[in-house]
């Protein structure tokens, strides 16, 4: 007999892309997530992944079953709401975010807050961390995501998982890669996040902490922006390694190792403590599910379309969304 605990299972490994991470979202260890989908597979009798290294993908069988898990964990949990276990949904959710959360898990947020509360109106907005945190206390957002910072005990926060950050340049600035003492950062153009962002002023910290004073700086908010200055090579920069690993496997950047090497940044959901409700809590629980900073939405699988009606089927050449 299936149970949601094997569908939430398949679930939650669709969305991080391994057993292990599965585990630790689930809070369970890799080999009760293992059990989980075998048994799955066993009462349905079809293998469900397609193993990809040490990632894990659903096959064409696989997706199906997904697709009506998640409806079934919804129904699951809009019965706990009638019956009083968990709070019933507000109206809306004003979600406020950084743009790295909205290049990469904010749209895996959005379908799962959907199928978990079908009449929720959700209102995103991407802003730098200090608008966020400002916003946040003056209540104007519900709840925010955000590299983490004191607040002195007005909000509540959740760990979601933590960025770990390196140095990028052009192949023209450093054509291979090596390992250098991060006092010689100091020799070339650093292009930083400015002040008001979370990671832009604990970079400037830690940089100064570390004795590394930048002789020459170009600033900017906007992380793409600051992606693209960098290809293009005026100068080298701080950046997610494995959201922009493609890039490097492009050819477009090139990873320069500092002795000691960058620190990892850890984002938090944060709400404010005096507005906490259990509601809170299961918006909590969903973006730990989902949280996964390493891969851009663009860079997702896109679902198949059917053929319009009356339409004759076509064959593709070559993969689709490459």
């Amino acid at each position: 007999m299936i149970t949601l605990k094997e569908l939430e299972a398949l679930c939650c490994i669709a969305q991080v892309g391994s057993f292990e991470r599965a585990a630790a979202r689930l809070h369970t260890t890799q080999s009760a997530v293992s059990k989980r989908v075998r048994q799955l597979q066993a009462s349905l009798g079809v293998e469900l992944f397609d193993r990809l290294g040490r990632r894990a993908r659903l096959n064409a069988k696989g997706e199906e079953v997904r697709a009506l898990g998640v409806e079934l964990l919804a129904v699951r949990d809009r019965i706990l709401e009638r019956a009083g276990l968990r709070e019933v949904a507000p109206g809306r959710l004003r979600l406020g975010v950084t743009e790295l959360t909205a290049m990469t898990w904010l749209p895996a947020l959005v379908h799962e807050l959907r199928a978990a509360y079908p009449e929720l109106v959700i209102e995103p907005e991407v802003a730098p961390s200090s608008t966020l945190m400002g916003s946040i206390l003056s209540d104007a957002y519900d709840a925010i995501v955000t590299p983490y910072l004191k607040s002195d005990g007005e909000l509540t926060t959740i760990h979601l998982g933590e960025v770990e950050n390196v140095w990028a340049c052009s192949p023209s600035i450093a054509p291979a890669r090596r390992t250098l003492p991060l006092a010689e950062i100091r020799n070339f153009t650093v292009l930083t996040q400015g002040g008001r962002s979370a990671v832009g002023v604990r970079m400037d910290r830690w940089l100064r902490a570390n004795g590394v004073r930048h002789a020459k700086t170009v600033t900017t908010n906007n992380l793409v922006a600051l992606v693209g200055l960098t290809i293009a090579g005026l100068g080298i920069s701080y950046m997610p390694r494995e959201c922009f690993g493609d890039l490097v496997d492009a050819g477009l950047l090139t990873i320069l190792h500092t002795t000691p090497p960058l620190p990892r940044f850890s984002y938090v959901l944060a709400y404010r403590r005096d507005r906490a409700s259990p509601f809170h809590e299961a918006v909590g629980r969903i973006c730990e599910r989902v949280c996964d900073f390493t891969m851009r939405y663009e860079r997702l699988p896109q679902p198949s379309r059917p053929p319009r009606a009356g339409s004759p089927r076509r064959r593709r050449r070559g993969r689709a969304g490459s």
